[in-house]
C-alpha cells in the first residue's frame, strides 16, 4: 500500500483542488490504511492528478519499429503522465478491419505500460478513396477514425463518413487541411517565409477545410472532431459552431499553443521547427490559448510523432514534419498557460484528463477518495507514475525537475 503526503490533489472531474493525503493499495484507491503497512511517499510540493489521456499519437508499431515500438512509445507516455493514449492507424499495415484492431490490441496486452485505444483509418490504407469498415473496427474496440497526416479532399466522400459514424457513434477526426493551398508549403505563410526563401502555407489552408468539415457535420448531425487546430480563424469557426449546435471538439497540439514562427529567427532553417500543421504567429497561439482557457478547444493532445535520426538530420525542406512530444508535453503547457490565467495549472489538468475522456466517453478518471486535507502547496511540474496505480493518479512538478517524490 501507498500513502502519498502532503501533495495538491487537483481532481477536474469532481472540482476538487486541496492539499491532501491519497491512498492507493493494488492500484485501487481507498478510505483508510491496513493493518499491512504502507509505503509513505513526501509530495508535498506537487501536483497529484488523474492519468492525462492523449487523443492523438502515432505509434510506430507495426510496420516502422525502427522508429519507435509500442513498448517505447507507452513508457514515453508513462513518464510525461499519460495513463491513457489513442494509437492512429498510419501504420504499416494501416488499421482498416477489426481484425487490425484485435491484433493492436494484443500487442498493447503484451507490451504496453499504460491503455492503448485504437483510432481506425476513416478510409481503407487511408487512401482517400473508400471508407473502411468502421463498424467492424468499432465492434473490436476502436474508439474513433481518421486518416490523419492525409486530408480528405472529397466532401462527398467527408460527409459519407460523417454519416457512417452516426451508427457506431465513434467521432470522425479530420486532418483539417486543403492539400491544394497547402501546395508544398514547408512553414506558415508570411514575412518571415519570404525573408528565409521558403514557400508558406497559408492560414487559410486551414481554415477553408474547417469550414468545409463543420458545414459537413451540420448537415449530417455527425460527431466530428478536428485535429491540431493552429489558426485563430480556426478557433473562431468552432467557437461559433458549438454556438450553433454543431457537433465537433477540437484539438491543440502543445507546440502550437507555446511556439510560433518566430522560433525560426533563433535558428535560422533548424528542421527541429518544422512541424505539420506549421508553427504560425504569435497572434494565432494567443488565440489558441484563449480557445482552450475558453472551452473552445477541448483538449490538448500530443501529436506525438517519432522519426528516425536520419529523418530530421537534412535540410528544412527535406525534414519529416513531426515532433515527438509526449513525454515533455505537460512540463511545458502548464507554465504558459498559468502565465496567461491564474487557472492554468487547473486548465492543464482539466484539458488533459477531463477533456479528453468525455471526448471519448471514458469512464473513471478521478480522484474520489481523500484521507485529510492540509494547508495549500506549491506549484511544480514533472510526472511519475505510480507503480500498480493504473489510469491514475501521476504526481506532478511544475518546476521542471527530474527527481522524483521521495520514500519515507
Amino acid at each position: 500500500m501507498i500513502r502519498l503526503v502532503g501533495g495538491r490533489v487537483i481532481d477536474p472531474a469532481s472540482g476538487r483542488d486541496e492539499v491532501a493525503d491519497v491512498l492507493i493499495d493494488q492500484g485501487q484507491l481507498i478510505d483508510r490504511a491496513h493493518s499491512n503497512g504502507e509505503t509513505v511517499i513526501d509530495v508535498s510540493g506537487y501536483i497529484v492528478a488523474p492519468g492525462f489521456v492523449d487523443l492523438h499519437c502515432h505509434l510506430r508499431e507495426p510496420g516502422f519499429e525502427d522508429a519507435e515500438t509500442i513498448a517505447t512509445g507507452t513508457h514515453a507516455a508513462a513518464a510525461g503522465g499519460f495513463t491513457t493514449v489513442c494509437a492512429l492507424a498510419d501504420t504499416q499495415p494501416t488499421t482498416d478491419t477489426g481484425s487490425d484492431v484485435e491484433s493492436l490490441l494484443t500487442m498493447a496486452r503484451r507490451d504496453a505500460v499504460v491503455r492503448l485505444l485504437p483510432v481506425g483509418t476513416t478510409t481503407k490504407r487511408r487512401e482517400v478513396s473508400e471508407l473502411s469498415e468502421m463498424a467492424d473496427m468499432a465492434g473490436a474496440g476502436a474508439v474513433a477514425f481518421s486518416d490523419d497526416g492525409r486530408a480528405i479532399r472529397s466532401a462527398s466522400l467527408m460527409r459519407h463518413a460523417l454519416e457512417y459514424s452516426l451508427l457506431v457513434e465513434r467521432p470522425i477526426s479530420s486532418h483539417a487541411e486543403d492539400p491544394d493551398l497547402v501546395d508544398g508549403g514547408v512553414m506558415h505563410e508570411g514575412a518571415l517565409a519570404t525573408v528565409l526563401g521558403l514557400k508558406g502555407i497559408p492560414r487559410e489552408a486551414e481554415e477553408v477545410a474547417v469550414a468545409r468539415d463543420l458545414a459537413l457535420a451540420r448537415l449530417t448531425g455527425g460527431p466530428l472532431h478536428l485535429a491540431h487546430l493552429s489558426t485563430a480563424g480556426a478557433v473562431q469557426q468552432v467557437r461559433q459552431a458549438k454556438a450553433s449546435g454543431v457537433r465537433v471538439t477540437a484539438e491543440v497540439a502543445p507546440h502550437n499553443l507555446l511556439l510560433s514562427d518566430s522560433a525560426l529567427t533563433l535558428k535560422p532553417y533548424d528542421s527541429n521547427a518544422r512541424t505539420d500543421p506549421p508553427l504560425r504567429s504569435e497572434d494565432d497561439a494567443r488565440a489558441l490559448v484563449e480557445g482552450l482557457l475558453d472551452g473552445t478547444i477541448d483538449c490538448i493532445a500530443s501529436d506525438h510523432s517519432p522519426r528516425r535520426w536520419v529523418d530530421k538530420a537534412c535540410e528544412f525542406k527535406g525534414r519529416t514534419r513531426r515532433w515527438a512530444a509526449r513525454h515533455c508535453a505537460a512540463r511545458y503547457c502548464s507554465p504558459s498557460l498559468r502565465a496567461t490565467s491564474r487557472t492554468g495549472t487547473d486548465c492543464d489538468q482539466r484539458r488533459s484528463c477531463a477533456g479528453a475522456r468525455r471526448r471519448l466517453g471514458l469512464r473513471g478518471g478521478g480522484i474520489r477518495r481523500i484521507c485529510r486535507r492540509r494547508g495549500r502547496g506549491g506549484l511544480q511540474h514533472r510526472h511519475h507514475r505510480l507503480p500498480g496505480s493504473g489510469d491514475g493518479p501521476v504526481v506532478s512538478r511544475p518546476d521542471g525537475g527530474d527527481d522524483p517524490p521521495a520514500n519515507r
